[in-house]
């Protein structure tokens, strides 16, 4: 393990990064410096195929934070165009979001029934799962039977 706390050196690293910026595996490595055949090979060891999907779930959070502020900042400009001196303007401003208004509440409709029926199935599942009572757990043989 170096410095950084990775068990790959540098050249893994690179493909690792690679992969998770979405590149192909031919692109990831040519980067590296590795052929095909042999980014083929490290993505069946498991350790290397979950740290290309830890760093590229990382990344993906990286991107939807970025992308929260922006939208932030994009809600901020249509608010202010809603005062804007042209009519064709405020009602763009205004149908825009209206619309966003309607997706965001759908999303989120959708979501609470998702995980309501998620809850209900686990629910169900836990329900079906056969109770151990303690009293008919098998008692180990002491050899005490006549």
């Amino acid at each position: 393990m170096d410095e950084t706390g990775s068990d790959f050196d540098e050249r893994d690293e690179l493909l690792i990064e690679g992969l998770a910026s979405w590149l192909t595996q031919e692109k990831a490595g040519e980067l590296a410096g590795f052929t095909a055949k042999t980014v083929q090979r490290r993505l069946v060891n498991p350790r290397f195929a979950a740290a290309v999907a830890q760093r590229r779930r990382r990344r993906v959070d990286d991107l939807t934070s970025l992308l929260g502020d922006a939208a932030m900042e994009a809600i901020s400009t249509l608010r202010e165009s809603l005062g804007s001196e042209s009519v064709r303007d405020r009602v763009s401003s205004a149908r825009t979001l209206l619309d966003l208004l309607g997706r965001f509440h759908r999303g989120q409709i959708l979501e609470h029934n998702f995980a309501n029926r998620l809850a209900a199935l686990e629910a169900q599942a836990a329900a079906a799962r056969p109770s151990t009572p303690s009293s008919s757990t098998p008692q180990p043989d002491t050899g005490d039977e006549q």
